[in-house]
């Protein structure tokens, strides 16, 4: 042991030696390389680690590391970041209340430690009376400049644990009279009021957030307004404040994501959506392989593969898989894999699937679905079936694998096997408006057209119990489901000669959902056999006024 130990000093000593070697005493003063060469011996012990909330693994800290710490708050007890840093330290619950009580007897009104206390109380002792004491001690003793987050923990708290909305509120707006500069409140805020139903008052918080200088450099809140505003379909004003929360934060890369999105859904185009990624990966590089980052990635690699170009996308996803081989994120090698079915190299993408498959676990039953997706497209049905098989069997209770096998059994003409399937994926998951839709294209492929009318306004009704406080990508693939399934009734009805029906029902289907083109497409050709006289230029007129920027030129052709 001590050979070993004297072995690892030795390597790190030698590192250190080389990069002054080569770098000068300079680069030893400002501790990067002594960092890097301490960090690569650290790694070599079998040191546990914890995950971070990011993603990223973080280091237990040893006994020795504790006690330093420990000796460095009690050589300066006024000094509150050392208490705080000790009770990060610290993995014992008794121990970290310890050392903030201690930095609180030295400097009561430090409330950044009362905050502490209030939220070791709560999260890690489940002492929920403790945890409220702390917040409002704080909130009595604390300076001003502090109080902001006391209070806005301490309203969480009660709205969480008591369900008191109202107190809640009010202790919102308490915090903002007093701290009007701290931009997490009205986020806070904001989404209680959402919760309950309250989504004009919301967004007037949010307003008047943004107008108050110091809280308007807060990224969180101008991510939170441009989500409520994409919501409420005010594209234009979502766009700017993506673009300022970007602005902000360059390195929060769901931003980024999102403003990509948006760009692409109301017509930028792909390319400006793909610099978006682009420029948000090049300020994140502290982010790589987490899973932010990966979605960045894999999303970069669809648009420069939409815009022609399959050889960048394979090297984008290759480079990251590359970077951080042998265990690249599984979400970077399914993509790659996906790539090279859709490219017809069907046997590199079953390794990259195998690959993916043997190296998480927890992803093992969306992989195979996504890879009996692709067998499927190219011809392997029976290996789609093995696939599909082996995911049922290891989650029964994931409705996604039982649908992919109602539409397999349904190409395939077995209606009974597949009503089988899509019996027990709407049980698992009653509220899924896939699933309803692909039960009606199942029933009406059979001939069973009344059946397969009354399972697609099943899903239409369904679509519309979405409320706008739901996540606004399942919102919009909610309403895009509901088109379909109202297109697909339009289309039941015209061949029953039922024109004003389908009428109806295209109607209703582009007020749902006025992006998809083939849905105004259907309805002025309906217009246009009830009522002749060039009426389906009217329609189409229409479509370029009410629907996005991304249409007009499907339209226009």
């Amino acid at each position: 042991a001590r050979l070993i130990g004297w072995s690892r000093s030795m390597a790190w000593v030698g590192v250190w030696a080389v990069q002054w070697r080569l770098h000068g005493d300079s680069s030893i003063t400002d501790g990067r390389y002594a960092r890097r060469a301490r960090w690569r011996c650290r790694a070599m012990d079998d040191v546990p680690v914890q995950r971070s909330f990011r993603g990223r693994a973080r280091h237990v800290h040893g006994e020795r590391e504790v006690d330093e710490a420990r000796r460095r708050a009690e050589a300066e007890p006024q000094n509150g970041r050392l208490w705080m840093r000790l009770a990060r330290m610290e993995q014992s619950v008794g121990r970290k209340r310890e050392a903030l009580q201690n930095g609180l007897r030295e400097d009561p009104e430090n409330g950044f430690l009362w905050h502490a206390l209030g939220m070791v109380e709560w999260r890690e002792a489940a002492d929920i009376s403790a945890s409220e004491q702390a917040f409002r001690t704080g909130i009595e003793r604390a300076k001003s400049g502090s109080v902001g987050a006391l209070y806005q923990s301490l309203a969480i708290l009660v709205s969480m644990t008591r369900k008191e909305e109202g107190e809640a509120v009010d202790l919102f707006e308490k915090g903002l009279t007093v701290d009007p500069g701290h931009g997490p409140l009205y986020v806070a805020l904001a989404e209680t009021l959402k919760r309950s139903g309250k989504w004009k008052e919301a967004l007037e918080v949010l307003q008047r957030g943004v107008r108050v200088r110091e809280a308007a450099t807060h990224a969180p809140l101008w991510r939170a307004f441009a989500c409520m505003e994409q919501r409420s379909g005010r594209f234009a004003s979502a766009l700017e404040k993506w673009a300022e929360a970007v602005r902000i934060d360059p390195s929060e890369m769901q931003s980024s994501i999102h403003l990509a999105e948006l760009m692409e859904q109301v017509g930028r185009g792909v390319e400006v959506a793909a610099e978006v990624l682009r420029k948000a990966l090049a300020a994140s590089s502290d982010l790589q392989g987490t899973k932010d980052w990966a979605e960045a990635i894999v999303m970069l690699a669809g648009y420069e593969e939409r815009m022609g170009d399959v050889r960048v996308a394979r090297a984008v996803l290759h480079e990251a898989k590359t970077k951080f081989s042998p265990h690249p994120p599984t979400e970077i090698v399914k993509a790659l894999a996906s790539l090279e079915a859709r490219e017809g190299n069907m046997q590199k993408a079953r390794e990259l699937f195998s690959l993916a498959a043997a190296q998480d676990e927890s992803q093992t039953i969306k992989i195979l679905h996504n890879w009996a997706i692709c067998e499927a497209k190219f011809g392997s049905v029976e290996q789609s079936k093995v696939l599909l098989e082996k995911a049922s069997e290891r989650d029964p209770s994931d409705s996604a694998i039982w649908r992919a096998i109602g539409e397999l059994e349904s190409r395939e003409l077995n209606f009974d096997r597949a009503r089988a399937a899509y019996r027990k994926a709407t049980k698992l998951k009653p509220h899924d408006v896939r699933l309803w839709h692909a039960w009606g294209k199942c029933e009406v492929l059979a001939g069973n057209h009344e059946e397969g009318e009354k399972h697609f306004r099943h899903c239409v009704s369904l679509a519309s119990s979405f409320s706008l406080n739901s996540p606004a990508r399942a919102s919009r693939g909610a309403s895009r489901t509901a088109c379909d399934a109202l297109c697909e009734i339009a289309s039941l009805a015209s061949r029953d000669g039922r024109l004003d029906d389908a009428r109806n029902c295209l109607r209703e289907a582009v007020t749902i959902d006025s992006s998809q083109p083939w849905a105004w497409r259907f309805l002025a050709d309906i217009e246009d056999q009830l009522i002749g006289e060039g009426r389906f230029r009217e329609v189409f007129q229409e479509a370029i006024r009410q629907g996005p920027h991304s249409i007009a030129c499907k339209i226009s052709h």
